[in-house]
């Protein structure tokens, strides 16, 4: 199987104004990025991710915080797959609550 590539994203903005802080979380989360811990984000590496962690680099840089973005692989399988189940677990998460939703409707 061959090894995945991958955006890691650190960034730390201001506290307030959080309405801010929240934007940038959900559009972070929109994209599909997963949290690895608070300000830890990652994506695999595509074109498109690259764009769009691009233009949250500046929305973060507007907002007085500091990113760092990084292209990086798993040290072996095991953290790869740990890493995989993170992005299915997230995922298994947002269509359980898109189908909770349906029922409203």
């Amino acid at each position: 199987m061959e090894q995945l590539t991958w955006i890691l994203l650190t960034y730390k903005v201001p506290p307030e104004p959080a309405a801010r802080r929240v934007a940038l979380w959900r559009k972070l989360k929109s994209v599909g990025a997963v949290y690895l811990q608070n300000g830890v984000c990652l994506l695999p590496e595509t074109r498109e991710h690259m764009r769009q962690l691009k233009m949250l680099e500046n929305d973060a840089a507007e907002m007085g915080g500091e990113t760092v973005l990084l292209v990086t692989k798993s040290l072996d399988q095991a953290q790869e797959d740990k890493v995989i189940a993170r992005f299915k677990a997230d995922r298994d998460d947002q269509y359980r609550e898109f189908i909770g939703q349906c029922d409203v409707f």
